[in-house]
């Protein structure tokens, strides 16, 4: 078994729920097809107004954690004049759609940033959507690792196929991890902490708001052109 194939069996096997809340990449684009996927969990519980959005018809109690996987693919130029830029989309929580787009903001030495951000679309019998917004930043610690850090914001809203139950969890997330570059793939290790506010309600019944904090872990892995040294 490759070492390609065997990092993807491990996400596949941890990637057993709902949503990631955010995916940890360099903030430097690499022009041409560029493919993620990530694995990611809290180690622990979310709380159990947020954590109603995630189980899987959880009546209560919902304060357990929460694992998801996201998939996307993207495409990035590096134009001879204006700034570099990808456009892509994918699938978070494997049931959340999403249309994406990130631009390289400018360079303060070896340190890349920029900023992008997430459209969800309704799904397939899906009501509900998860927006984003984020910036990323690089801090190259040797040819082939790099420090990553992407702070940012994200929103889960919605509601139920006959509109009776509604609900929305807005988030502040900070992310960061290590990018190990092997040419044509990278493996990005990250780890984070949300704070977020949930609530949802069903006619005269209202549940939260509730505040609450969580840390979360993830493994990606991504696949991409060489990095020009």
């Amino acid at each position: 078994m490759t070492r390609t194939a065997a990092t993807l069996g491990t996400l596949a096997a941890f990637a057993t729920g709902c949503t990631t809340f955010a995916t940890v990449r360099s903030a430097e684009v690499r022009p041409g097809f560029q493919g993620v996927v990530q694995a990611a969990g809290t180690p622990g519980p979310v709380g159990d107004v947020a954590g109603w959005f995630w189980g899987l018809d959880c009546t209560g109690p919902c304060n357990h954690p929460v694992g998801g996987a996201d998939v996307n693919a993207a495409y990035g130029w590096r134009p001879r004049t204006g700034r570099p830029f990808t456009i892509g989309g994918g699938v978070n929580g494997l049931i959340y759609p999403y249309v994406e787009g990130y631009v390289e903001l400018a360079k303060i030495g070896r340190v890349p940033l920029g900023a992008g951000g997430r459209f969800g679309l309704p799904g397939i019998d899906q009501h509900w959507s998860e927006h984003a917004l984020y910036a990323r930043a690089d801090v190259p610690l040797s040819p082939t690792v790099r420090l990553l850090y992407n702070p940012g914001l994200v929103w889960h809203m919605g509601s139920s196929p006959n509109n009776q139950t509604k609900g929305s969890f807005r988030g502040i997330v900070h992310g960061a991890g290590l990018e190990f570059d092997q040419g044509r793939l990278s493996i990005i290790p990250s780890a984070g902490w949300v704070f977020g506010r949930a609530e949802h309600g069903s006619g005269s019944l209202h549940v939260g708001p509730e505040s609450h904090g969580f840390g979360w872990i993830a493994l990606g892995v991504d696949m991409h052109r060489p990095r020009r040294r």
